[in-house]
């Protein structure tokens, strides 16, 4: 396993330097494995529309990998507003609807 410039410890969560953690010395540096944390984030459709100032916006559908509900929820979240309104668009309110794909679904 290659071990990038800004891995964290395993074990700590601490940042790496030269070998072992740089905050509590941690000896047994072992880097974070990044291919099997994406192994194990799934699908989920998030269906999000937002109050503005003229009304609701249309319901906009994306889909997105997260490990769990509130990870789909931010980022499903982030990419639909993304999707739809403009940089500084104030929201009011957020109406969200997320569904888990099965997993033989994809």
């Amino acid at each position: 396993m290659e071990v990038g410039e800004r891995s964290r410890c395993q074990h700590c969560h601490h940042p790496r330097h030269d070998g072992d953690c740089a905050i509590c010395g941690c000896v047994r540096f072992e880097p974070v494995d990044l291919a099997k944390r994406e192994a194990r984030k799934r699908l989920w459709l998030v269906e999000a529309s937002f109050l503005v100032r003229r009304g609701w916006t249309k319901a906009v559908e994306v889909r997105v990998k997260a490990l769990g509900l509130s990870g789909a929820v931010m980022h499903g979240t982030r990419e639909a507003r993304r999707a739809t309104l403009k940089p500084g668009t104030r929201v009011k309110q957020l109406r969200l609807t997320v569904v888990a794909v099965p997993k033989g679904g994809r």
